[in-house]
């Protein structure tokens, strides 16, 4: 994962993406931050709707770190300053306080950034900003030469495979600064796990999720108990890692949360998707400050699904809200409510026959093509379909730029 700053300002760990908007006949996808077209997405407002404190004012900084990886002096033992610079963001992120900044000149920096510090109030942000004109990318990757890698030793691969071998390597810890997620494990035991209590009032934008196999979802949420917000990102041929072995299970969804409240999914697009588009579970026995999950609140409106094998939506009981949403070319029951026992296999009629959801809801037909060269995903609409708010078309057809080729 990584991200870019380019001529960023004045900011308080937050960055700004840009709109675009529909200009030629075909939906158009690429990997990278886009916006949807013509939709209002205001990227100052966070996921439970107040805004964000913005940098309207503007500030004056205290002090200046400097970070140059190819000044010839640069080290992490320096003072920061443009003739001594640090070598690495991090050194700068564990000094910077409020009212300080650090600008960043280009290159690509391997390394994990952990901000020791933030802002105390608008008019003392601490701001990370990429020297004038200058592309600067922080890439939490590390690049491995092929001598890395050695032979296996001690591996056994059965009486018919004795040419078979395994090249493995050893990871240098100092590559994973404090946090290597290779060496967790999923138990509930003494062992790390994941902040669950950190996921709320978060807001996951302007993604593409492509060609991915999951033991969950292209996104997983876990016990979050208020305000996330997934919106304007593309899930594109999701699959489940179960299928593999024979069996089925939770993978291959969009997105997959249990025991979590208050999520707002909206203008998404999910595409080919091997389980569920928004699938949702109770997890009643995940005990988090001091009580289970309820799974309430979920609120899925302004959508397009198209080919979600098992479900569009599936959510846990009534206490959720879906509206808005256009589905394409879906199997039958592609609504689930488990309700109790037994669970109940829905359309958009019998949904909002019963909690009055999908009204505004249309089914419609569509058909795409993905290219894995350029990531780029192309689709043409029945020429009867109305797309949700916010998704404008032309003669049936959609497309969202890339703001880096602007």
């Amino acid at each position: 994962m990584f991200f870019r700053l380019n001529d960023v300002s004045n900011t308080n760990t937050m960055f700004s993406k840009n709109a675009f908007k529909t200009t030629i006949v075909f939906l158009s996808i690429l990997f990278a931050s886009f916006a949807f077209a013509q939709v209002q997405s205001d990227d100052n407002l966070l996921a439970d709707g107040k805004p964000f404190v913005s940098w309207e004012k503007p500030q004056q900084f205290s002090k200046t770190y400097y970070v140059d990886q190819k000044h010839p002096k640069a080290s992490d033992a320096n003072a920061g300053t443009e003739k001594l610079p640090f070598k690495t963001v991090s050194a700068a992120a564990r000094v910077l306080k409020a009212g300080e900044r650090v600008v960043i000149r280009k290159g690509i920096y391997r390394e994990s950034v952990h901000l020791a510090q933030g802002g105390a109030s608008p008019d003392k942000m601490i701001s990370y900003e990429a020297a004038s004109g200058e592309e600067v990318v922080i890439c939490g990757s590390v690049e491995v030469p092929e001598t890395y890698f050695t032979k296996s030793q001690g591996w056994v691969f059965g009486k018919k495979s004795s040419d078979l071998n395994v090249w493995q390597i050893d990871m240098n810890p100092e590559w994973f600064v404090g946090y290597n997620p290779f060496g967790m494990t999923n138990l509930m035991s003494d062992t790390e796990w994941l902040d669950y209590k950190s996921t709320e009032n978060c807001r996951i934008t302007n993604n593409l999720f492509a060609d991915i196999t999951t033991a969950r979802g292209g996104i997983y949420i876990e016990v979050s108990r208020r305000n996330c917000r997934v919106d304007h990102n593309v899930f594109y041929n999701i699959r489940s890692q179960y299928w593999l072995s024979g069996e089925y299970g939770a993978g291959g969804s969009a997105l997959y949360t249990d025991g979590s409240d208050s999520i707002n999914f909206d203008h998404n697009v999910t595409v080919n998707i091997e389980n569920t588009g928004y699938g949702s579970y109770l997890n009643a026995e995940r005990i988090v400050d001091m009580r289970g999950g309820i799974s309430c609140d979920h609120r899925i409106e302004h959508n397009i699904f198209v080919d979600c094998r098992k479900h569009c939506i599936e959510l846990p009981h009534n206490r959720n809200f879906s509206d808005n949403n256009l589905f394409i070319n879906p199997n039958p029951a592609y609504i689930k409510v488990a309700n109790t026992a037994p669970a109940l296999m829905l359309d958009k009629e019998s949904v909002n026959t019963l909690y009055n959801w999908e009204k505004n809801s249309r089914i419609s037909k569509a058909t795409y093509s993905f290219d894995a060269t350029s990531n780029e995903l192309k689709m043409l609409f029945d020429s009867n379909s109305t797309l949700p708010k916010g998704f404008e078309v032309d003669q049936h057809k959609l497309i969202f730029k890339d703001p880096r080729k602007k």
